[in-house]
């Protein structure tokens, strides 16, 4: 996999999130977030003499916002899902209340729309992992069979979101691995009480929502005084989504390994935490723009998804803070998110197989990428 940010880019970007967190651990009262972020600011050469400082400020702001949206999401299809609803129903209804549309027609082409940035996403993704560019994964405008039912679209995209969260398991958990190994500190004599309570914490608690917010005003901060390629562009939904599936993937590694969730837990964990991204993404694109063109919406969405850019922040995010944990936190981290990964190689080859059957009456293109990809994931096992 080609790693996609500089080693100096990387550096600075572990460096940043550790200052943040130590700082904010040191606090001897801990301070509201949003005070933090301000003193920090001011505290800060680079940042204070920024040209703009007040609007950075409100990009971090909008980064919480997105934060505490992404876990407004998840509780409320937690809460669908404890009262019989389907993620399907879930869903159409969520697209519906954000964009506040009822124009079926409408709808369906917002759904086109964001399937087909998933879709570049995933190919993305499978692209980094080849080192070479394949397009396995097909946009719906290209199928021959036109889907004719409302509820086969948004099916066809919780697939889509499914296969993203597959595809981003695997490079993160690659990225995580790769960078934890070359972290050259050591803090298990002073480890981080924030971060210990992030681990030991139930998933989708308060410290949870602390340290990501925490996390996601590092990347941020870093990529201002060391612009990071391919997320320099990225709106602050971005970042908070990038930062929230790394850390994510670290802490349901770490209840796996503790016995506290079963795989197929953390697995469906992942996955439903993908699909609230992909609701406060669009929440986000519609409360700022106001959009009402479908291809502004897809084409918005995929950079926010950011592809195999999301994992590298997202795996190094996780690995800085899984290390901060200390030895013990951190090799739980790495045994379960190992099984996580492993599962979810095995998914994405049957995703895969099931791609190449279809591909047989496609294009050429497609059956040589199907055949690539399924050559490559063989060497995963």
């Amino acid at each position: 996999m080609t790693d996609s940010i500089s080693p100096q880019e990387k550096d600075h970007l572990i460096k940043v999130i550790t200052e943040v967190l130590t700082k904010y651990d040191s606090q001897v009262e801990k301070q509201d977030i949003s005070d933090f972020t301000n003193q920090f600011i001011e505290q800060r050469e680079t940042l204070k003499t920024l040209e703009n400082v007040n609007g950075f400020l409100s990009e971090v702001n909008s980064s919480f916002t997105a934060i505490d949206s992404i876990n407004d999401y998840h509780k409320s299809l937690i809460n669908a899902q404890n009262q019989g609803k389907s993620k399907l129903t879930w869903f159409r209804a969520t697209i519906e209340s954000i964009t506040n549309v009822k124009d079926v027609q409408k709808i369906e082409k917002i759904t086109q729309e964001v399937q087909s940035a998933l879709i570049k996403s995933n190919n993305q993704h499978l692209s980094s992992l080849l080192d070479e560019t394949v397009e396995v994964f097909v946009s719906q405008n290209d199928k021959k069979a036109e889907t004719t039912n409302q509820q086969d679209s948004s099916r066809e995209l919780l697939g889509d979101i499914q296969n993203n969260s597959l595809l981003t398991i695997i490079s993160t958990g690659q990225q995580l691995d790769s960078v934890t190994q070359k972290l050259n500190f050591t803090p298990d004599k002073d480890v981080l009480s924030i971060v210990t309570n992030f681990f030991k914490g139930e998933l989708g608690d308060a410290d949870e929502s602390l340290v990501t917010k925490l996390v996601t005003f590092g990347v941020m901060v870093a990529d201002v005084e060391v612009p990071i390629q391919g997320i320099h562009d990225i709106d602050p939904t971005g970042i908070a989504v990038m930062v929230d599936t790394g850390l994510t993937l670290t802490k349901v590694g770490y209840k796996l390994s503790q016995g506290e969730i079963s795989v197929q837990r953390a697995m469906e964990y992942m996955y439903e935490r993908a699909i609230s991204d992909t609701g406060a993404i669009l929440g986000a694109i519609w409360k700022a723009k106001t959009l009402t063109a479908a291809t502004i919406i897809g084409g918005t969405i995929g950079s926010a998804l950011a592809g195999p850019f999301g994992s590298v922040v997202g795996g190094s995010v996780g690995a800085v803070v899984g290390k901060m944990a200390g030895k013990k936190i951190s090799e739980g981290i790495k045994a379960g998110v190992k099984q996580i990964n492993k599962v979810s190689k095995n998914k994405v080859s049957k995703v895969i197989e099931k791609t190449i059957e279809v591909a047989k009456q496609a294009g050429q293109k497609i059956k040589e990428g199907t055949k690539k990809v399924a050559n490559f994931i063989k060497s995963w096992f």
